[in-house]
């Protein structure tokens, strides 16, 4: 018979072989981590597809299979054209810059405009902005040269994940929750928390800044902007941003149509902006607010946080986090029979 003493012993050294394996496991997988974050990502937004192809199909490898395909067609292809897009406008836009830079300034005739381009101090300063941008340029096109081994490898991480998670994704987190110490209440409470911040980041977030994009794009488009395309991409960019986002593009740029006497230009700009403003000011806040029963500035300070530690995956995961501890701050008072106030 084993002894009291063996007994916390035993539990003792089962508690620090756990805690040594977990450690262990951490250093494993933390090179990866990203592409397996981002894989959970997909599986959950594209996990309603699976359940639909499996119930037809009755077979998971397939379904699993047939929804990765569907990922790689859906974001991959996009996303890969819209970079190789902005990347084009982006060396147009430099060269183009280069241009107004050393010759451009002497074609400008008058205007206040004209005047202050024609200064000997205003000139020096874009040349010195110019090199530094091609400094820049060089070495991020050396850096992801050395790079494409890496990124492969972590998209090729990213759908195998992805692949098992649709396949086995219910059994893993049926299995997580049986090993959880906590009551029934409180895991559906957890899980229940976590599906309303997902879904608010991603509809309130993610969506709104698609939407704001592609709405920046046909403005601009219709203005006749350089680069609308890119110009687009910066305002998704910043709609993650309250109360800046969109506006510290669509500003400038209509500021700049105007003092150039480009009247219908700046109206266009002007009315696309302001529709922009107005989903980032009244639309975005009622769906955030509606689906993630979370205050705004956790959400704001999560995404940010996020955005810095894992990448653009962060945006999700970054919220979440801050989420999580919250509400198990808010369970552990209420099991001292404290409250919340």
């Amino acid at each position: 018979m084993i002894s009291i003493t063996n007994k916390k012993g035993l539990r003792a050294h089962l508690a620090f072989l756990l805690i040594a394996a977990i450690v262990i496991a951490l250093f494993i997988i933390w090179p990866f981590l990203i592409p397996i974050l981002t894989a959970a990502v997909l599986a959950y937004l594209f996990y309603p597809v699976y359940k639909a192809i499996n119930r037809k199909t009755k077979k998971k490898n397939l379904s699993a299979f047939v929804v990765t395909i569907i990922i790689i067609a859906v974001i991959v292809i996009p996303t890969g054209i819209i970079l190789y897009k902005v990347g084009r406008e982006a060396s147009t836009s430099y060269l183009r810059m280069k241009q107004i830079v050393y010759t451009g300034f002497e074609e400008c005739k008058t205007g206040a405009i004209c005047s202050f381009l024609k200064r000997p101090q205003t000139r020096y300063y874009f040349e010195q902005g110019l090199s530094k941008i091609t400094d820049y340029l060089t070495e991020s096109a050396y850096n992801f040269i050395l790079s494409i081994p890496r990124r492969l490898l972590d998209v090729l991480i990213i759908f195998f994940t992805a692949f098992f998670l649709l396949r086995d994704g219910a059994y893993l987190v049926e299995k997580l929750r049986r090993y959880t110490p906590l009551r029934k209440k409180q895991e559906e409470h957890i899980f229940r928390q976590l599906k309303e911040v997902t879904r608010s980041v991603i509809y309130g977030f993610f969506l709104m800044a698609i939407i704001e994009g592609v709405l920046a794009a046909v403005a601009f488009w219709i203005a006749g902007m350089t680069s609308p395309v890119l110009w687009a991409g910066v305002v998704a960019i910043l709609a993650f941003i309250p109360f800046i986002g969109a506006t510290a593009v669509w500003v400038p740029a209509a500021v700049i149509s105007l003092l150039f006497g480009e009247t219908s230009a700046f109206a266009i700009i002007v009315v696309g902006g302001i529709i922009i403003s107005s989903i980032d000011t009244f639309v975005k806040p009622r769906v955030v607010g509606k689906k993630a029963k979370v205050h705004p500035i956790l959400i704001f300070i999560g995404l940010l946080g996020g955005l810095k530690l894992f990448g653009v995956v962060g945006i999700i995961f970054g919220p979440l986090i801050l989420a999580l501890v919250f509400t198990f701050i808010e369970m552990y008072r209420k099991e001292k029979g404290v409250g919340v106030v």
